[in-house]
């Protein structure tokens, strides 16, 4: 009987200390270390004639994806519901935005009206442990997000909880989700959507005057184990302590 205990605390432990796919979702930015260039890269921007999106890996290819979404002549915003979804057999990245709005000055290109999808397939070589939300804004410009959610697939568990929401004016916004750094994230099933608004003031802002975007990057990151994995680890180490002292 003691033996069955004892084996069954070991295996937790043993369970405990192997690689696990975890990502913090609100992984800490002091912790991040050097990151490598971002191996892709899903942009909603302002472009020098309006708003367009694109998905891209890094260095740049000499084709990529993008679209041109809406026009700009003067003060006004777009509001997307900004999907993207990946997916491991396959290495299909999609980017969707979808059920568009726009006030003000901002007009829809023709044919393009309230979604655009756009779509890459990554080979082996785009490897990251990291998702770096980030969002820059200028001339009182303004990028806002709320609803951001991740949601993780098989395999891949989650700690910590999102800031699902925040804006930035004349400034930069950054979170990040990271996994350790032995994880490879484009070897699991994931979503990470949100609902984003580019608010243009109307003065002269430069082209990527402001975006929000989400990259792939390779971190020197290790999530901080949960409380309950620490009580599994305290557990097998009691359960080897006992065994020793018999």
């Amino acid at each position: 009987m003691n033996k069955i205990k004892i084996a069954l605390l070991s295996g937790g432990l043993l369970s405990a200390m192997a690689p696990a796919a975890v990502i913090d979702l609100n992984a800490n930015s002091a912790l991040i270390g050097p990151t490598m260039t971002p191996q892709f890269t899903a942009r909603q921007r302002l472009s020098r004639n309006g708003v367009d999106q694109m998905l891209f890996k890094q260095p740049l290819p000499n084709g990529y994806p993008s679209k041109d979404l809406v026009t700009r002549n003067g003060a006004g915003s777009s509001t997307y519901q900004f999907t993207l979804d990946h997916k491991a057999s396959t290495g299909l990245t999609t980017f969707s935005l979808t059920n568009g709005s726009r006030s003000g000055a901002i007009a829809f290109r023709p044919g393009n009206n309230e979604s655009s999808t756009l779509s890459y397939t990554f080979d082996s070589s785009v490897q990251y442990n990291a998702l770096h939300i980030y969002a820059k804004s200028v001339n009182n410009s303004n990028v806002a997000f709320s609803n951001l959610a991740f949601t993780a697939g098989s395999g891949l568990t989650t700690q910590g909880a999102l800031s699902t929401a925040g804006a930035v004016t004349n400034g930069e916004y950054d979170q990040w989700l990271a996994a350790g750094s032995a994880t490879n994230l484009a070897n699991y099933d994931w979503t990470l959507s949100a609902l984003v608004t580019l608010t243009y003031a109307g003065v002269n802002t430069p082209d990527e005057g402001f975006k929000f975007e989400v990259s792939g990057k390779q971190a020197a990151y290790q999530p901080v184990p949960e409380p309950a994995t620490m009580a599994v680890l305290g557990l097998g180490a009691l359960g080897l302590l006992k065994r020793r002292k018999k």
